[in-house]
């Protein structure tokens, strides 16, 4: 029986490293083999950010627009999610699920400039 499928039906917890905590995700510290540790994942929601129309610019062929947030840092994970009352203004622009993070802010992307500001959810996701 496979590694896997044997600690999977049998409860073999050996492949597992001992230690951690609730909440905490086993993450990979290098590329080497086995090399692991235990982090704590961090969720941070932020509501009521808002991008005016004048905040985007083109830059090879797309629209751009920067939010600034203390909680982004150079490698989390942001997601952006229109409020109801911008979901139309955000369909309209082509607003695109890309988004790039630097520390204290996030990139986002449209195919046109949106004919109102949007207010936007932040979900930000650090490891």
């Amino acid at each position: 029986m496979g590694t896997w499928k044997k600690a999977i039906l049998e409860g073999d917890s050996t492949l597992v490293p001992s230690g951690g905590t609730t909440g905490q995700v086993l993450a990979k510290n290098s590329n080497t083999n086995y090399d692991t540790t235990w982090v704590t994942k961090k969720a941070t929601q932020v509501t009521g950010k808002t991008v005016a129309t004048g905040a985007w610019s083109l830059v090879s062929g797309f629209y751009e627009a920067s939010i600034s947030d203390s909680a982004i840092l150079s490698t989390s994970i942001v997601n952006i999610i229109p409020d109801n009352a911008s979901a139309s203004v955000a369909a309209t622009a082509g607003v695109l699920p890309r988004t790039d993070s630097s520390t204290g802010s996030v990139k986002i992307y449209a195919t046109a400039v949106p004919a109102s500001t949007l207010t936007v959810t932040l979900n930000i996701l650090d490891l």
